[in-house]
């Protein structure tokens, strides 16, 4: 099992990413059995993995250990338009085949069929293809056969790609791009990373030779540096047997270059580089050290130790730094110090500081001195007790729930192993080796670690920051600043005395005064004694797991517009606080190896408790429940320190073209309505903790106008006395109430604009939208669905394929119940400003052909296949029971009911979506925004 997809499970931020792969006798590693590995003549190898998570359904990826880095400078960006290439015509597939057939299959582009391109490889996956059907096996394999080595490439499509390509650089052209170019120039000095992109020179796209693309594919495309990879559940002997006999055919290269490893020269000096950018939002502070990470034969179970106990140190320091920033008057907005991956077979140790307006020394100098804290005096017992408790909790969550490991990561664990030879092992190996490093590991173990990583060798130090006049930190200042701080005598990590128990005192507690069965949604009502109503549901599917969320009518609708800017930032500052009688930094700590937490989200018409846990540690989830309504803590340290850093994160954000373009639209689609607040340096002035409380007090005391409702893996009998003791304990006054329509609504009739925004990229953005207020039904929700995926597939095709003009059309759709009935549809793309107007005359047109002819039953059937693969998918998932009992109450609707979707997506006809596009675009509100340069 591989390792960084367990971490990334268990909900470890930041962690290296390891990986437990097939190490097939290497390092005495034992491989997991489960997977089929093999070697054709030809030189390809391949893996494939029976999983039965989903039923039914398989992944298959072509994996190359090719890249960007492997282009000549004359093919600058050609492996990423390689990879644009393969989806426009193969040997067997010719044109849009191999999409054309997938999708009707169900298989959507986009979603089941990718590919990506970075330094070092490239991936193509077709993924959740229904197994059951052996011939559509056969054609996916044939797919990847085609993709390994049936390229046609043929000149018109090289040459309708290019516009393609160009916009999606357009698109991406923002101050995090430039400011990555100016320092990984210096980060990678020397070496071909320094040299490419991925993206490319847009000279190259332009106008590179036909030849120049065909003889990148036929140099480096090749079987010796391919694998095939299929997980699925599929019969892996007769998979074997077919991968053999479709892949084995295609001929090996003759005398092939090597593929090399790509090494960053090493340097003594110290290097520096500061790169503005007129449109950061920042200024961050970066000391990076560059280290060879443990090289392909060394990954043993030695090295396995070496990246678990890594990963504890990133955590520990992770978490002594939040501390820090959650001081009043710290100089930085976040921070940062760990090693972590860089590139293949480099690692990078950095400690960074995004400072506050005109602090960068003393951002930086605090964010080392905790690094040189721990370089001197290492963590103590107790932090290294409570990030081993935490990580076994997870560990021991994750491995009562294998049979759900999805065919994605068990594919992207066989993937670096064949690209980078980490390890595997099977799960029960995994789970065996990594619990007994972890509880034999000893804070000893991390002894000497900072030291060994920071050296002045391979340093660079990096500052990226506004275009201003501010000063900032030379290289002679920051290394002036690391002196200082080194010749210090570091003093000891000292925290607070931690609450050893969350909630104190009796509970009085309350019963369950009526119990009603609801057969239809499988589920159970509970009516509390204090007039809480609780609706659990029992899910066998995600074992160990519990959703609860408790809602209520109301949100922010109620208050006026005066008291809209404490009511947005209201959950920001109770998520900060901590709860009851201890700070968040004492309320993590307290939460050491429990798995459960409780979020508020107050919006416009509702306020809600969102939380979760597993079953072991749900007592502790209804404590936190409890505790929200009857033990809320408002803490005014936290409340200054949120407040400073929402200000001074705003003040950033003011050059920033996105962060203009999201402003400016907000109040266009709602009229400009003096409830439409926008939270800026102005309105920051208008909260005030005394009104936050007030509202948080106001909306979250009353257990009688809650419903509760619970998802999980637990039986009634357990459930209903915990309930009874936390919920049952809330205060019910008895009284409900209802949201208030406060009359925002969107500009009536047509509203055009064209607006300038200051921005470097030479980028128009357009967004179209079509509203109407028409009534909210199943069958047109799944009209909808059709109807703004036939219309984007329509306008992809047009704008994108045919005409170059755009990365792509993305629309965005929904309908709304409260406070009025409406659906509607959003348009927006990039694209050349020059070409703005002609696109969107093309969305007309587009818009106009649909409610005159309607669209075709092919388009139809391709889409509710897939609406149909993925409900069933969903239903396996606890979340889709949750929204379940919920649209069960709130809506009065059954959504698992077949009448009300399958059965509606089953017979659905070509007439009815045209109606219903008919319905709602003929004399829709329309609001149609240019954003130019």
């Amino acid at each position: 099992m591989h390792i960084g997809n367990i971490l990334r499970w268990i909900g470890l931020s930041f962690l290296t990413l390891l990986a437990f792969m097939p190490c097939y006798g290497e390092g005495g590693l034992k491989m997991d059995a489960a997977v089929r590995y093999g070697k054709l003549e030809n030189g390809m190898t391949y893996f494939i993995r029976q999983n039965k998570y989903p039923e039914q359904r398989a992944s298959f990826y072509i994996v190359r250990n090719v890249g960007s880095l492997v282009e000549a400078d004359d093919q600058n960006g050609l492996a990423h338009f390689l990879e644009h290439l393969a989806f426009n015509g193969t040997r067997n597939f010719p044109g849009k085949g191999i999409v054309n057939m997938l999708e009707n299959h169900g298989v959507v582009f986009g979603h089941n069929i990718n590919a990506y391109t970075s330094y070092n490889e490239t991936v193509y996956n077709l993924s959740d293809v229904p197994s059951v059907d052996k011939r559509l096996m056969d054609s996916c394999l044939l797919v990847l056969r085609d993709w390994a080595d049936g390229l046609l490439l043929s000149e018109e499509e090289i040459d309708a790609e290019r516009g393609v390509i160009l916009e999606e650089a357009r698109q991406g052209r923002n101050a995090d791009f430039r400011l990555r170019q100016k320092t990984m120039a210096v980060l990678a000095q020397g070496s071909q990373y320094a040299k490419r992109n991925i993206i490319g020179s847009e000279e190259v796209v332009k106008n590179c030779a036909y030849e120049r693309i065909r003889s990148l594919y036929r140099d480096w495309y090749r079987t010796d540096l391919q694998a095939v990879v299929i997980v699925g559940d599929v019969d892996v002997d007769w998979m074997e047997k077919q991968v053999k006999e479709v892949m084995g055919s295609i001929p090996a290269i003759l005398n092939p270059s090597p593929r090399l490893f790509y090494e960053i020269p090493e340097h003594t000096d110290v290097r520096y580089v500061l790169a503005t950018d007129p449109e950061a939002s920042r200024t961050n502070i970066a000391v990076n050290i560059l280290h060879r990470a443990c090289p392909p034969e060394g990954k043993d179970e030695a090295y396995i130790r070496e990246e678990i106990i890594t990963n504890l140190y990133n955590g520990m320091l992770r978490a002594r730094i939040a501390e820090c920033g959650r001081e009043e008057g710290c100089p930085f907005l976040s921070a940062g110090s760990g090693l972590y991956p860089f590139m293949r077979g480099y690692s990078i140790y950095t400690v960074s500081a995004t400072s506050k307006p005109g602090q960068e020394t003393q951002a930086f100098e605090r964010v080392w001195r905790e690094t040189e804290r721990v370089k001197q005096l290492g963590f103590t017992r107790d932090e290294f007790e409570r990030a081993k408790t935490n990580l076994l909790a997870r560990l021991d969550q994750m491995k009562k729930n294998e049979d759900r490991i999805s065919n994605e990561d068990y594919a992207r664990s066989i993937q670096e192993y064949f690209l980078e030879k980490e390890p595997l092992l099977s799960n029960a190996d995994y789970y065996s080796l990594a619990s007994e490093i972890i509880r034999k590991s000893g804070v000893k173990d991390l002894a000497g670690l900072t030291a060994k990583w920071l050296t002045r060798k391979n340093m660079v130090i990096t500052i990226t920051a506004p275009t201003g006049d501010e000063k900032h930190l030379d290289q002679e200042g920051v290394l002036a600043i690391m002196d200082k701080v080194e010749r210090e005598k570091a003093e000891v990590w000292t925290v607070q005395k931690t609450e050893k128990t969350l909630l104190k005192g009796t509970l009085s507690g309350g019963t369950v005064k009526n119990i009603k069965k609801i057969p239809e949604i499988g589920a159970v009502e509970w009516q509390l004694s204090n007039g809480a109503k609780v609706v659990f549901r029992k899910s066998y599917y995600e074992r160990g797991q519990i959703l609860l969320t408790a809602r209520s009518n109301g949100g922010f609708s109620l208050y006026e517009r005066e008291d809209l800017p404490s009511a947005y930032y209201l959950s920001e500052w109770m998520m900060a606080s901590g709860i009851g009688e201890v700070d968040i930094a004492g309320f993590s700590r307290l939460m050491t190896g429990k798995q459960a937490g409780c979020d508020i989200v107050l919006n416009e018409y509702t306020e809600k408790l969102n939380g979760g846990s597993t079953v072991k540690d749900l007592e502790c989830l209804l404590q936190l429940v409890y505790m929200r309504f009857e033990r809320p803590r408002f803490d005014e340290t936290a409340f200054r320190s949120g407040i400073e850093r929402v200000k001074l994160s705003m003040a950033g954000q003011e050059n920033n073209p996105e962060r203009i373009l999201q402003d400016s639209l907000s109040r266009i689609m709602k009229n400009y309505h003096p409830r439409v607040v926008m939270m800026n340096q102005q309105t920051l002035k208008e909260v005030d903790p005394v009104r936050m409380e007030r509202i948080y007090r106001e909306r979250f005391s009353n257990a009688s106008d809650f419903t509760f409702f619970i998802v999980g893996d637990i039986e009634e009998r357990v459930l209903q006395p915990l309930v009874e003791k936390y919920i049952g304990s809330i205060t019910g006054t008895g009284k409900s109430e209802i949201w208030r329509d406060n009359g925002v609504r969107g500009p009536q009739g047509k509203l055009q604009r064209e607006i300038s925004i200051p921005q470097t990229n030479d980028k128009a953005v357009v967004v179209m939208k079509y509203e109407k207020e028409i009534k909210n039904t199943p069958q047109r929700e799944i009209c909808l669905s059709l109807l703004t995926t036939i219309l984007e597939n329509r306008l992809n095709e047009r704008l994108r394929e045919q005409e170059g003009g755009t990365y792509g059309v993305h629309i965005t759709a929904g309908g709304t119940k409260i406070p009025y009935e409406s659906f509607s549809i959003m348009v927006n793309f990039d694209c050349s400003p020059k070409n703005a107007v002609q696109m969107k005359e093309a969305v007309e047109m587009a818009v106009s052909e649909i409610c005159q002819s309607g669209v075709t039953m092919d388009e139809v059937k391709k889409i509710t296949r897939s609406m149909l693969l993925e409900e069933e998918q969903e239903k396996t998932q606890n979340g889709y029971w949750m929204d379940v009992i919920q649209a069960y109450y709130v809506d009065g609707l059954n959504i698992d009911a077949p009448e009300n979707y399958r059965n509606i997506v089953k017979r659905v006809q070509p007439e009815e979506v045209k109606t219903f596009a008919q319905e709602l675009l003929d004399k829709a509100n329309i609001v149609d925004v240019t954003f130019k340069p």
